[in-house]
């Protein structure tokens, strides 16, 4: 599992699980309960493993097309600005 904060209440993690014997990639929102742990909530998705792929490449294609926007984004961490460097720019 990878996670990531949203903001100070909420976290998201991406993870793997199977379900009926068919693997599931899950990108939900998780909050942290009283005895620290995270649990998930309602909020997320999950989509057959063999997606991820495709959601890579349609995740790649809107950032980098944000990217390349007249309207630049607020500044990013380092870490994802080494992940955008490494989306091709429109040419």
């Amino acid at each position: 599992m990878k996670t990531f904060k949203k903001n100070s209440r909420a976290t998201i993690a991406v993870y793997e699980q199977a379900y009926n014997g068919k693997a599931y990639l899950h990108i939900r929102e998780h909050y942290t309960d009283a005895d620290g742990e995270l649990r998930p909530t309602k909020k997320g998705v999950a989509l057959d493993l063999a997606l991820a792929e495709e959601l890579i490449q349609a995740l790649a294609q809107v950032v980098g097309a944000a990217r390349n926007s007249p309207t630049p984004a607020k500044e990013v961490s380092p870490e994802l600005a080494e992940a955008l460097a490494a989306i091709p720019a429109k040419s």
